[in-house]
């Protein structure tokens, strides 16, 4: 290229290429051209050596997508979900009368033992808030936010199987379960669910080293939907509790119209507010809530498209490889060609920076 600074680099660099190539062909590159048949040779031999390899690398990822990925992010979504549920079934009791409505007081045992089932599952989702950003190590608050959770789920089982029998009131006026009963039961389903999660998380990094034992595999985005649902069932909970203060009702009734406020459902005519306080807060925490499930309806849109774009790049990829694959066939003059624009472009290249 008559450029004795660039001449000598690009030489060196192609013997030290070549030495490399005789080295790996199996003939040590003495039959047919280093330049044309032993290369396409050598690719389509390490093409046929490497389709196991190749194979993992497209579709691992992809089949354990589910436990590496979503499961912990499932986890992470609902287990404050969790929570806010089992505060419920604490603030009411589980039974009433059919005649007024009144509540039936509980005995002391079932609500120490609902809130001990708070108290454990809140200890969990702290664990694996922890887990998450790396301020505890896998291995230890893994099992810690599994056990915790199934702890919780058992502790909610006891008094929900014992509603119907040693809590039973013979002879008395008939009454009926009451929603706090419910969102007992809900709980109760989502602290059995999410440990079973983690624990498929779990063999899939230690039985079957599918991924590393550790949460780096989730994105920014999945991570930014975990907090924002953290949020919006904080603002949720909060809200039901100001309203049920200021208009007067037990906190299920404000939970009930705080959802389907912020769900934008609409104003039903059960819980209207009626005090100026209510009214004049109204607008305010309806905006508010409207505004954060726009945000969380946001990044599940964000993950669907980063999991497409996956996808597509994945699909990319494939297609550019089959190309190569098909012009190993192609004859040698192919082959010059691209070597003679190659090198024109080095030499332009080399044109320019002089």
């Amino acid at each position: 290229m008559n450029d004795p600074g660039l001449d000598k680099p690009l030489q060196d660099t192609y013997k030290s290429a070549e030495h490399h190539l005789k080295e790996r062909l199996p003939d040590g590159g003495k039959t047919g051209s280093i330049k044309a048949h032993g290369v396409r040779e050598k690719f389509r031999q390490e093409i046929q050596d490497d389709d196991e390899e190749e194979e993992v690398g497209y579709f691992q990822p992809k089949r354990w997508w589910f436990t590496s990925t979503a499961f912990p992010l499932v986890a992470g979504t609902f287990g404050p979900l969790a929570n806010l549920f089992s505060v419920c079934a604490l603030s009411q009791t589980w039974r009433e009368y059919d005649a007024d409505g009144s509540g039936i007081s509980d005995p002391r045992w079932l609500n120490a033992v609902t809130g001990l089932s708070l108290a454990m599952s809140l200890i969990a989702n702290v664990v694996l808030l922890a887990n998450f950003g790396h301020l505890l190590r896998y291995s230890i608050a893994q099992p810690l936010t599994i056990g915790l959770w199934y702890i919780s789920a058992i502790l909610l089982i006891i008094p929900l199987g014992l509603t119907h029998t040693a809590l039973g009131l013979p002879g008395a006026a008939a009454y009926e379960l009451s929603q706090a009963y419910y969102y007992a039961i809900i709980s109760c389903a989502i602290y059995m669910i999410l440990p079973t999660l983690l624990v498929a998380n779990a063999m899939g990094a230690y039985v079957y080293h599918a991924y590393p034992p550790s949460f780096n595999a989730l994105t920014v985005p999945q991570r930014t939907l975990m907090l924002q649902t953290i949020v919006y069932v904080l603002y949720l909970a909060a809200g039901a509790g100001v309203f049920a203060h200021v208009e007067g009702w037990n906190y299920l009734d404000g939970v009930y119209w705080a959802d389907y406020t912020l769900l934008t459902i609409g104003l039903g005519s059960d819980f209207p507010p009626k005090t100026h306080t209510g009214r004049g807060l109204l607008i305010p925490f309806a905006v508010g809530g409207v505004m954060l499930l726009g945000l969380v309806i946001g990044s599940i849109r964000g993950l669907v498209l980063e999991r497409g774009k996956i996808k597509v790049i994945r699909r990319t990829v494939e297609l550019e490889r089959q190309k190569w694959i098909a012009r190993m066939d192609e004859p040698d003059a192919a082959w010059k060609k691209e070597e003679w624009e190659i090198m024109r472009a080095i030499q332009r290249r080399a044109e320019t920076i002089r």
